[in-house]
Parts: C-alpha cells; sequence; structure tokens
C-alpha cells in the first residue's frame, strides 16, 4: 500500500525562559498566595473554635441553672416536708394533751384561737401558717384570682429581698390599684406582710426596719414559688 501521506505537528511553542528577576518575583508571589491561604485557614479555624467555645460557655451556663434550680427546688421540698413532720408531730401531741384533758377534767378542753396561737410561733412559721390560710381559704373558690395575689406578693417581697436599701421598695401605697384589687381582698395577705415587716402609715405600709430580714424574705419566696407550683 501506498504510504499515506500525514500532516507534520507543529512542536509546541517554546515557553520564553523568564529572567532571574522574573523567577524572584514569581517565587515571592506563590510564597504571598501561600501565606494568605494559610491565614484564610487559621482565621477560619480560629472562627470555628470560639464559635464551638460560645456554644460550650452557653450549654455549660444552662446546665449550670438548671442544676441550681434544681437543687433550690430540692431544698424548697426538705423545707416542706420538715414542716409537715413538725406539724404532724404538734397534731400528735395535741391529740395527747386534749386526751389527758378530757381523763382529767371529763370534758374537751377550751379551743385555741389560730390568730393567738399563730403570734407565739416564729416568723418563719407565721409567714407558712398565713400563706397556707390564703391557698386553703380561695384554691376551690378564687384560683385565678389566688395566682395574682401571691404572684403580686412575690413581686414586693423580691423587690425588697433584691433592694433592701432603697427606699421607695420599703413602702407600698395602700390606694395604689393593684395592692387594692390583688391584696387587700384576699384574707391573709397583709398579714403576710406584716410578718415582713410591713406596718400601717397613714396611707401606706411601710418597712418597720432599717434593713429588711432578708433570711425571711427569701423563705416567703420560695414558699410562694413551691405553692404557685401546686395550684
Amino acid at each position: 500500500a501506498a504510504d499515506i501521506a500525514l500532516p507534520l505537528l507543529k512542536p509546541p511553542p517554546v515557553k520564553p525562559k523568564m529572567s532571574k528577576e522574573e523567577a524572584e518575583a514569581k517565587a515571592l508571589e506563590l510564597q504571598k498566595r501561600l501565606r494568605e491561604k494559610r491565614a484564610a485557614e487559621e482565621k477560619e479555624k480560629e472562627k470555628e473554635k470560639e464559635a464551638q467555645r460560645k456554644e460550650s460557655t452557653k450549654m455549660m451556663a444552662i446546665a449550670a441553672e438548671k442544676a441550681k434550680e434544681e437543687d433550690r427546688k430540692r431544698a424548697i421540698e426538705q423545707q416542706m416536708r420538715e414542716k409537715e413532720e413538725h406539724e404532724k408531730h404538734r397534731a400528735e401531741l395535741k391529740e395527747r394533751l386534749r386526751q389527758d384533758y378530757i381523763e382529767r377534767f371529763g370534758c374537751e378542753p377550751p379551743e385555741e384561737k389560730d390568730e393567738e396561737v399563730v403570734k407565739e410561733k416564729t416568723s418563719k412559721e407565721q409567714l407558712a401558717f398565713h400563706l397556707n390560710k390564703l391557698k386553703k381559704t380561695y384554691k376551690d373558690t378564687n384560683v385565678e384570682g389566688l395566682k395574682t395575689c401571691l404572684n403580686t406578693l412575690k413581686v414586693y417581697i423580691k423587690n425588697l429581698h433584691e433592694n433592701p436599701l432603697e427606699a421607695k421598695f420599703k413602702k407600698l401605697k395602700l390606694e395604689n390599684k393593684a395592692f387594692q384589687t390583688r391584696i387587700v381582698p384576699f384574707d391573709g395577705a397583709l398579714d403576710v406582710l406584716d410578718v415582713l415587716g410591713f406596718e400601717k402609715k397613714e396611707d401606706c405600709l411601710e418597712q418597720r426596719k432599717s434593713t429588711p430580714d432578708g433570711f425571711l424574705c427569701g423563705q416567703a419566696i420560695k414558699f410562694i414559688d413551691l405553692m404557685l407550683g401546686q395550684i
């Protein structure tokens, strides 16, 4: 067979040889790009690390707050259990005294008035008595009003507890609409404020102490929180 003539391929163009200066400039340019790339990567890594750190801190704070809240609830529940046990013991003792009185005198002992008995108790016990009285009186007849009353008491007490030196939180205006509608109609609410140191002046209830009882205020807030969780 006859040879087929193939077109001749052109050789690739020869790249012009760079001068030493051009080669150095090219190398410097490549190094600059590499540095910029590494810097961008490092910056991105730092951003990711910072985001992870913030998220970790946030989760730790949430976990710590949750643990604190659980501890607070357990402490309140423990206090209430201890109170119930104390009340049970007192009731048993009272019943034994009653039976003893009947055996000795042949009749029921004269009844004590709750108001007289409660005044002999500690401030903490008086507080629990009046709050429980509120709950028993209104939980079945006006539960929404009871919740509003308790929440209003909590605001007054919390303001006093957190700002013991602020004069404006040591006075409660009697003509205030919220006070008149949320506190006054509920038997026992004014007694709670009285135990906490508020006494009646001309047109307000005012703290009788220069420095409120912080412990008692804290106990009142705990009792109210627990009570609100039960109704």
